[in-house]
């Protein structure tokens, strides 16, 4: 891409199966919705800085993309838009980024492992389901979230362990459904509302921890 390009609007490269290397250039400012869906020859990408916005489904079914290198510009992980990168093992999410919206990573299913800024204030419905290998959920300290979306870890069957951060008020409705590996939990005092089915399935739960300040 020549570097007098500022954006890339939507479905631009949508459906290039045989696309295997692209570099965008630091000139480019957006990348428009469904731009590289289905690009199933692509392994790796590095968005640059220079990108303050990604739309919803840019990367979606991206079926061989493994690693993913996001602009520290971007404050959104829009909806989709690394839904079913069944291959994608990686992906820094940067401190510039407040909310991960839904199915973001919907079936994901060789995601290991992911780190949530402190930046980040909401996490949207069904973002991380079906990420059936990840074992490991960060919350960097001080946690700002608030919201924890209905659906979000559903059937992430090798998570072991999670600590709620102490900013969540309500377990949503499905949040842990068929966690079938999770053995502990720690449910912090400010919780006042868990919803129906929020553990249900999870057949390895040993370990529930109330954590009371007082």
């Amino acid at each position: 891409i020549p570097s007098h390009v500022e954006s890339l609007d939507d479905c631009c490269f949508y459906g290039c199966s045989s696309l295997t290397d692209l570099t965008i250039p630091s000139t480019v400012r957006s990348i428009g919705k469904e731009c590289f869906r289905e690009c199933n020859s692509l392994v790796n990408m590095s968005i640059p800085s220079s990108v303050n916005k990604l739309c919803e489904y840019a990367f979606s079914k991206c079926i061989n993309l493994k690693e993913v290198s996001i602009s520290a510009s971007i404050d959104s992980i829009e909806r989709h838009l690394f839904s079913r990168c069944c291959s994608l093992e990686t992906v820094a999410i940067p401190s510039s980024v407040c909310q991960i919206c839904q199915c973001s990573f919907y079936g994901c299913l060789k995601l290991k492992q992911i780190v949530i800024p402190a930046s980040v204030t909401k996490i949207g419905s069904h973002s991380f389901n079906q990420c059936s290998s990840l074992t490991k959920v960060q919350f960097t300290n001080p946690s700002s979230l608030e919201k924890i979306g209905k659906f979000c870890f559903k059937d992430c069957t090798s998570l072991e362990q999670i600590e709620i951060p102490s900013s969540i008020k309500t377990i949503k409705l499905c949040t842990f459904y068929g966690c079938s590996s999770l053995k502990e939990i720690t449910i912090p005092s400010s919780v006042t509302c868990i919803k129906s089915n929020a553990f249900r399935k999870c057949s390895s739960l040993t370990h529930i921890t109330f954590y009371n300040e007082n």
